[in-house]
Parts: C-alpha cells; sequence; structure tokens
C-alpha cells in the first residue's frame, strides 16, 4: 500500500510494508488518516543520518499511537535499514513505538533490529533532498540562521508559547530548573480542620510530610527520565569524548595521545590542556587594560600608541585629587597614566612566565564515533586510588599509556563548561579551598544574625525590607568569594555557589528568625511580614534588571565602536545556581514555619508561580544566554528540597513539644501566707496553693523528645508519632540523598564507575552541525563571546563554539603576535594548550541551504 505526505517543501510518496510489518503499517496508516499529523514538524534533521518528525509537540518527546499506550517493535530480515529513503519508527527503547517516524539519508545498517522499519519512500526524492539541506540548530533543530549580538532579524521566543519543555534548547541544567519549579509551585496543602483541635491539626500536619516525601520521589524519577531523555535527544561532544585526568607531564603533544587512542576507533580531536592558568589570566588582564585605554583615549591612534608604549613610562603632570586616588585604589576611576601603569606591571609579568615550561595536565579526547567512546571508556575505566599507584587489574597492558601509565579516564563535561584557567588545580588545594570559603560564609552568617536582631527591635517591617535587600546582595557577595576557588568546570563552580547561597538564606530567612524572635511574638503581624514579605520582593527586584536596564539605556550611549556597543546589549549575567537557591529558600520557609503558618504553604505557591513566570520572562528578554550545563544542579536541589522536608519534620516536633502559645500555669508547691485587704477581697486567702507558668523545657535530642507530666494526652501523641518519624525519615534521606552519592564516591575512588545511557548513537562526530570541540578559551567580560587560547591552525573553526564576522578568530586569540609579540612564531603555541582536528576520510560535510526552517507534514 502506498501513501503520500505532503510537505512544505513537496510531496514525499511512500510504499508501506503492510505485510512484513502490519501493526506498525496499520498505526501510521490510522494517525494519517485521523489528521493526526496535519500541521506536525519534522523536529530532528541530521545531514547524512536521518529526519525525524510525527510528534505532535514539536519536542521530540510526545505522540501517541493509535491505542493510546506504546505498541512492541517488529522486525523483518526483509525490512531493514539498506538505503536512502527507508522509513522506520523512532522510540525512547525497546517496544516504545508511538507516533514518532523517521527517513534515513543514507544505509545505516547498526539500526537494524532497533527500530521497526515499515516503508520506503518511491517518490519525491527532490523533496528529501531539499529537507537534508535544511540548517539546523541546537539538537539538530531545523531553524533559520542563528544570530550574533548586534545582527538584524531574528525571531524571539513567545512568552507565552514558549513552554519548559522548550527551555531544554538553552541546556539541560536550564531544562531542569523549569521542569522543577512548575511542579514545585504547584505543591500546596490545605488544613481545613476547625481551630482550636490540637489533635486534627497536628496530624493533618504531620500527613503532609509523607505526601511531600512523595513529591520528592516522583519529582527525582521524572527528573531521571527528562534527563535522559534530553541527553539522548541530542548529540554533543561530551557523548564522543574522554577526559584524561592524570597524563604524563611531558606528553604535550596531541600526536602522541591519538596513536594511543587510536586502538579503539578514529580519534578526530585530541585537546592537551597545560598549566598556563597564570598566563592566561594576566594575557586577558592585558587586553581588558588596552581596551579602557582605547576608551580612554577614544580610538587607536598615536595618543593610544604612545599610552600602550611600555618602554617609556608616562608621567602625570599634577597631582591626583584625593577622591580618585582613592577609587584608584579599587580599581575606578582611572586616567591614561594609571592604565599604562598598570599595563606595564602586567607586561612585566607575562615576560616572567615566558620562560616557564608548561606541563600537561588534562587530555581530552574525541572519537568520531559514540561506540568507540563507550568502548575506551569501558576498557579503561578504573579507580582513582589504582590510577594513582599505577595498579590495576583491570586495565591491559596495551591500554597503559607508554606501557606503565594507568591513566584516570572519565567522560569529561561538555565544552562551554570546561575551566580552562584551572585545569591545573588539584583535589586538596579545591578542598582547603572549599574549607576556607565555608568559615567566610559561617563569619557572615554571625555578622547577619547580629543585624536582623537590631533591626527586628527597632521596627518589624525595617527588618522584612532588610531581609529582603540582603537575599538580593548575598548571592552577589558570595560570587565574589566563590570567584576565588578554582573549579575544574562550571557546574563546579555553580555546585558551590548553591550550597553557600542555600546556607545563608536559609539561615537569614528562617533560622535566625526563629532563634530571635521571642516565643509570645510568633504570629504577630511583624513577624508574618519578616518570612513572607521576600517571596514578593525578589521577583519585583529582577523585573528591574537595574544593572541590565542602565548598560543598555545609559552606558550604551557612550560607546565608541559597534563591538562596545555591542557588548551592552548582550543580557544581564546570572548564575542558575541564584535561582535554584531562590526557589528553595521560598520551599524552605513554607516548611519551617508551617505548623504555626499554614497558609504559608498558599504564599509560596504563589510565590513561584510568579517566579517561574518572571524567570522565563528575565530569561527569553533580559538575561544573557548561558553556557549549556548538566543536571548536577538539579540533583543536588533534590536534596537539599529533602533535606528542607527533614528540617520542617525537626522543627515541627519542637514547636509541638514545646508549644509557645500555650502558656498553662501548673501548681509550684508553694502556698499563700498572707494577703492584703485587696488580695483577700478576690477570695484568696491563706493556705491557697500558688500557680506559676510551666517550665516547659524538654529533655532528649532533636530527633527524639520525651514527653513530660504537664502535656496534655493530644500533645504526648503527636510528639511520639513526630519522634518516631523523624527518626526513619533522617536515615531515609542520609541513605538515599546523600548516602548514594558518597557510597559512589567510594566506588569510583576504589574501583571505578562508568554506566553508558542508553544505545549509542551511529551518527559520526563530523555529522553532526553545530557540535562543539574541546577549544581552549577564557571569558572576556567586554565582549559577547570568549577568547581563544591555543593555536587554531590545526582545528576545524567550524567546531568553536562561537562565531565572528570575516571567521576572523585570530584577532580573538590569546596565541597571536599582538598578545605575545617577543615570543617567535615557531615557539608561540607552546605556552598554550594544544587543540588538534584529525578528520576522517568522508570529511565534514556542512548543510549550505538556507530553505526556510521546519519541513511540515
Amino acid at each position: 500500500m502506498a501513501a503520500t505526505l505532503h510537505t512544505s517543501l513537496g510531496d514525499i510518496k511512500v510504499e508501506l510494508y503492510c505485510d512484513l510489518t502490519p501493526k506498525t503499517a496499520y498505526n501510521f496508516l490510522a494517525l494519517a488518516a485521523s489528521g493526526y499529523y496535519d500541521g506536525t514538524k519534522f523536529h530532528r534533521n541530521i545531514k547524512g543520518f536521518m529526519i525525524q518528525g510525527g510528534d505532535p509537540t514539536g519536542t521530540g518527546k510526545g505522540g501517541e499511537s493509535i491505542w493510546g499506550d506504546s505498541f512492541a517493535d517488529e522486525f523483518h530480515q526483509d525490512a531493514t535499514h539498506e538505503a536512502r529513503g527507508i522509513l522506520a519508527m523512532a522510540n525512547r527503547g525497546a517496544n516504545t513505538n508511538r507516533s514518532q517516524f523517521f527517513f534515513t539519508y543514507s544505509k545505516q545498517a547498526h539500526l537494524n533490529n532497533v527500530y521497526s522499519v515499515f516503508g520506503k519512500i518511491i517518490d519525491g526524492w527532490d523533496t528529501l533532498d531539499a529537507m537534508e539541506k535544511v540548517p539546523v540548530g541546537k539538537k539538530d533543530r531545523p531553524v533559520t540562521d542563528i544570530l550574533e549580538p548586534g545582527e538584524e532579524g531574528g525571531e524571539l521566543y513567545s512568552l507565552w508559547k514558549t513552554s519548559f519543555y522548550e527551555f531544554d534548547d538553552f541546556g539541560l541544567g536550564i531544562g531542569l530548573y523549569f521542569h522543577m519549579v512548575a511542579p514545585v509551585c504547584t505543591a500546596a496543602v490545605c488544613l481545613n480542620v476547625k481551630q482550636n483541635t490540637a489533635t486534627d491539626v497536628g496530624l493533618l500536619d504531620y500527613f503532609t510530610i509523607p505526601f511531600l516525601f512523595l513529591f520528592g520521589v516522583v519529582m527525582h524519577m521524572y527528573h531521571k527520565k527528562e534527563a535522559k531523555s534530553i541527553d539522548l535527544g541530542a548529540q554533543t561532544a561530551q557523548d564522543y569524548s574522554i577526559r584524561v585526568e592524570d597524563p604524563d607531564k611531558d606528553a604535550t603533544n596531541p600526536d602522541e595521545w591519538r596513536e594511543f587512542f587510536q586502538q579503539f576507533g578514529h580519534v578526530t580531536y585530541v585537546t592537551v590542556a597545560l598549566d598556563n592558568g597564570t598566563l592566561l589570566e594576566s594575557l586577558v588582564k592585558k587586553r581588558t587594560i588596552m581596551h579602557k585605554l582605547e576608551l580612554e583615549v577614544g580610538g587607536t591612534g598615536p595618543e593610544y600608541e604612545r599610552a600602550v608604549d611600555v618602554a617609556n613610562p608616562m608621567t602625570r603632570e599634577g597631582s591626583r585629587p584625593c577622591w580618585r586616588w582613592f577609587m584608584n585604589l579599587f580599581g575606578l576611576c582611572g586616567d591614561v597614566v594609571f592604565y599604562h601603569e598598570k599595563l606595564r606591571k602586567t607586561m612585566d609579568s607575562i615576560t616572567e612566565l615566558e620562560h616557564k615550561h608548561c606541563n600537561a595536565v588534562k587530555v581530552y579526547v574525541t572519537f568520531e564515533h559514540e561506540k568507540d567512546q563507550r568502548e575506551c571508556l569501558q576498557a579503561m575505566t578504573t579507580g582513582i586510588i589504582a590510577a594513582t599507584q599505577e595498579r590495576s587489574t583491570k586495565v591491559k597492558p596495551e591500554h597503559r599509556f607508554r606501557g606503565s601509565n594507568v591513566l584516570k579516564i572519565e567522560e569529561p563535561a561538555e565544552p562551554a563548561e570546561v575551566n580552562w584557567l584551572t585545569q591545573d588545580s588539584t583535589f586538596f588545594y579545591r578542598l582547603i579551598e572549599q574549607g576556607v570559603t565555608l568559615a567566610i560564609t559561617a563569619g557572615i552568617i554571625a555578622v547577619l544574625a547580629a543585624l536582623i536582631y537590631l533591626t527586628s527591635k527597632a521596627d518589624n517591617a525595617l527588618a522584612a525590607i532588610f531581609i529582603s535587600v540582603v537575599n538580593k546582595v548575598l548571592p552577589i557577595l558570595i560570587k565574589l568569594v566563590v570567584r576565588k576557588e578554582h573549579h575544574l568546570t562550571d557546574s563546579g563552580l555553580q555546585s558551590s555557589l548553591l550550597l553557600k547561597i542555600v546556607i545563608l538564606q536559609w539561615m537569614n530567612t528562617a533560622f535566625i528568625i526563629y532563634i530571635i524572635t521571642p516565643s509570645d511574638e510568633f504570629l504577630t503581624r511583624g513577624f508574618i511580614d519578616q518570612i513572607s514579605n521576600d517571596v514578593y520582593v525578589s521577583p519585583v527586584i529582577m523585573l528591574l534588571d537595574i544593572p541590565g536596564r542602565l548598560s543598555r539605556l545609559v552606558l550604551s550611549r557612550t560607546a565608541h565602536n559597534q563591538l562596545k556597543m555591542n557588548s551592552y546589549f548582550i543580557g544581564s549575567p546570572w548564575f542558575l545556581a541564584e535561582r535554584y537557591a531562590s526557589m528553595l529558600k521560598t520551599a524552605f520557609v513554607a516548611l519551617f514555619f508551617s505548623a504555626l503558618f499554614p497558609a504559608g504553604y498558599f504564599i509560596a505557591a504563589l510565590a513561584l508561580f510568579v517566579t517561574y513566570w518572571v524567570n522565563k520572562y528575565c530569561l527569553l528578554r533580559l538575561w544573557a544566554t548561558p553556557p549549556p550545563m548538566g543536571a548536577f544542579l538539579a540533583q543536588l536541589s533534590r536534596s537539599y528540597l529533602a533535606l528542607a522536608v527533614l528540617v520542617k519534620l525537626l522543627v515541627t516536633l519542637n514547636f509541638y513539644a514545646n508549644w509557645p502559645f500555650d502558656n498553662e500555669l501548673c501548681k509550684t508547691g508553694e502556698t499563700v501566707t498572707q494577703v492584703s485587704p485587696e488580695v483577700a477581697a478576690l477570695g484568696i486567702a491563706p493556705g491557697a496553693t500558688v500557680y506559676g507558668y510551666c517550665a516547659t523545657d524538654v529533655s532528649g535530642s532533636p530527633w527524639y523528645i520525651f514527653t513530660e507530666p504537664w502535656m496534655n494526652d493530644d500533645q504526648k501523641t503527636l510528639v511520639h508519632l513526630y519522634s518516631i518519624t523523624a527518626i526513619v525519615a533522617t536515615v531515609l534521606v542520609a541513605i538515599f540523598c546523600f548516602g548514594g552519592p558518597f557510597c559512589y564516591f567510594v566506588y569510583r575512588l576504589y574501583w571505578g564507575a562508568y554506566k553508558p545511557v542508553g544505545r549509542a548513537k551511529g551518527v559520526p562526530y563530523s555529522r553532526v552541525e553545530e557540535i562543539q570541540a574541546f577549544v581552549p578559551q577564557v571569558k572576556f567580560k567586554l565582549l559577547p563571546h570568549p577568547l581563544l587560547a591555543t593555536d587554531i591552525s590545526r582545528l576545524d573553526t567550524h567546531h568553536i563554539a562561537f562565531q565572528v564576522q570575516d571567521d576572523d578568530y585570530q584577532k580573538f586569540n590569546l596565541c597571536s603576535e599582538a598578545d605575545m609579540p617577543t615570543i617567535p612564531e615557531e615557539e608561540r603555541s607552546n605556552f598554550f594548550s594544544r587543540c588538534i582536528n584529525y578528520p576522517p576520510a568522508h570529511g565534514r560535510k556542512s548543510a549550505q541551504a538556507d530553505t526556510h526552517a521546519g519541513a511540515s507534514a
């Protein structure tokens, strides 16, 4: 039987194998006849491999079969991926066929018995040719050209129509953040009971705890599924690459590494990272100073040439005003002479570093095929200790570098995440840094506690505003601290930032308020203002985007050239860790005070709903586009959320054991000895029992509190119930949230751990459009893109993460004569990490057609 697909690029006629794969062919025909495919788009297009469609959501994650659920694979020896134009079902694993299908662009024998073939093209080859030429963007989605800052044209993401599924385009980390905020903002709890019925309220609050833990488990499973789906939905350099953690120091020649790893398959890229972080920092500093001098003198004329001539020191005519001298101490308000002096000192430090010999500290190897990467990781993964001691029974002799070195290898982060300035930092050095910065964090907490106490004594409303302002200032302060740390990747930096912001904000908005507030002032208007105002103030501050608006509306008017103008419009810088921390803070405060203030659940749900839309607006309109990140922050946030529920359990136990509003009276053991006439008039006579406020101090631990004689029966029941649950919950959180990562670390330490995700794709690295390579680069805040830090003569510039006008990448390369004029060209590359491309025989095929995006079925 034949069927015709009508697309925006022409018609395609296919023959269906109704006799070989009857169920699959029937599903396709039934969906097409019902109009299910009308208006859908081909959402994935890989030149030389295939084009995929059939998803009504256009994301690659939707679709259903004619029966609603998935159906089983159908394989036949006469239905194979034998040629161009084969029609097959797309799936997410065995027996998961629904509505998505794909056409092959060439023979793909490795897909046989993996994807069900149910037809082939018999007419419309010119349409298939046109489809293959459609330009693609991230995740191989058919798109129009992606524009650089300053270019005209383009189409913005829709604020209303963009679903959180589409945020995956910004990377796995950001996609999972919106996947997390969306469900968390719905997790409100309704406690519809009569007031002053202690047991009912206590039990209802108690049963929210298993509900919250169950919500966390479901979210974990959902995130795990989404992360796997997003990861499998796009081919990136990480899927083809490995990282060598402990190379021989003198093994700086990429050719030697290529020859060694070639035993597993064709090696397309080798990047040898050197311990040149200090040199790169100095070169970036030099460029920054020269850029400021250009702005100071208004161009690159004679005055500029004089200012950058460090061989002839400049002198200042007259003395500096006191205010300028003070600002110069902080690097501000500099003049030509100030920057000239800084440039001279920087050049001196560069000259000293030019005599340093650079050693290899990391090696990144990219294979042409994903299966080769997996084979390499399977064969060479071993424990850290075994690799350090150069002994491992798992690694064969032929897999040891230079015959003896047991290499410690693992799958790397994405190229855009790698911090090339800190590749030489050791594990123990980074551990000491963490200890120091955590101590600084503790000091900040102590200062904040004192300030919050003083402001709350003066005015509760003022204290609420102070807490909101502090919660916005704290991330800025912590970022300054964390930036001094050395992390191999941006994920490591963001994880450290998340930990410290979470500690500070949880202490600032919950623990400190709880400690400094007298028990009789709980639930007053001022107390509620302190814990709730921040959830409204923070979104408003985000929307104002004062630094960004200042750059775009004021500073941009002072730009002397187009490049400088463009730098003011790249968007406000932001950190994903801040967004996770803000979400966790809102949820934590609601949980912490939920026993006293159940309405906090609804306030938190509303605040997170607002946060979702504010973050969505800021990401699509105000913020700079961040580099893609992994799922590690989402994993950490889930653990912190589970910890927040555990803290809620312990705090609620303390509230119910020592309820601050009872003020019950107890016998003191004393009697009245004498009374005045006024007291006697009240009916009190000598010998009457003296009562006083009950001593409500409890004994035990935060996890188990003993019942006391002054407690009523309902209170005793709740204390017993919460105490037992607190112990169980602590054990579960310790095992599943923190015990798992600890056990994984130990296992990785001694044995090594590698587990592939999904099946290896058959798409060669060189055939994936817009895929990146591990090209050394450093961030330069005065430009909308980083600076290169390697000799680019032997790499394919299509694999660089950014595009520049006329492909003049050398202008933005630190490995240049302009940056190191005293070093001969043939020696200059020795000071920089080396990145070399070894293209396969088939070469790189790039889409050159400018057909409009999205062929619709």
